[in-house]
């Protein structure tokens, strides 16, 4: 039941997820346009990730589709920077945590696997123990049984 549960929400999480990365792109562009000075290392950071994720995606662009790889890859505005920049972090936000609840889910599994393993095989240990104990009662009364064999033939033997 869980099991659907979690692919239900996941669901949920991937359809919202598009228009939710969209809004925190805007979102982000305008913070940052607003707060020149306060964020002054959190934007060049956004710019940075920006240019970065520009460079990159022109790189693998061009060995994909075999293009000439001589021109100069030409840096982005500000303006667009930050948009690719906030746009990769809050897909990164995002799809880390799609990523991270499907690991999650196999490891809390894993472990109520190991720990229903572990007692399959204590309960065989205490069923191995008892086969054990009753074993040994049964040969205490099959001697038992025995000797009151060899008596009752000693008394049928007597009369």
């Amino acid at each position: 039941m869980s099991i659907l549960v979690f692919k239900f929400v996941t669901l949920i999480v991937r359809t919202i997820a598009k228009p939710l990365i969209s809004w925190l792109t805007y979102y982000n562009r305008l913070k940052m346009k607003e707060q020149n000075a306060k964020f002054a290392f959190v934007k060049n950071r956004i710019i940075n990730i920006g240019q970065l994720g520009n460079y990159y995606n022109i790189k693998i662009n061009r060995k994909l589709f075999r293009l000439s790889s001589r021109e100069p890859i030409k840096p982005l505005t500000e303006e667009k920077a930050i948009e690719k920049g906030a746009e990769f972090l809050s897909e990164f936000i995002v799809y880390s945590i799609l990523i991270s609840l499907p690991v999650l889910e196999w490891y809390r599994q894993s472990l109520i696997s190991k720990e229903i393993e572990n007692q399959k095989e204590q309960e065989i240990k205490n069923i191995k123990s008892d086969l054990g104990e009753l074993t040994k009662q049964n040969n205490v009364l099959r001697e038992k049984l025995n000797e009151l064999k060899f008596i009752m033939s000693e008394i049928s033997n007597r009369i």
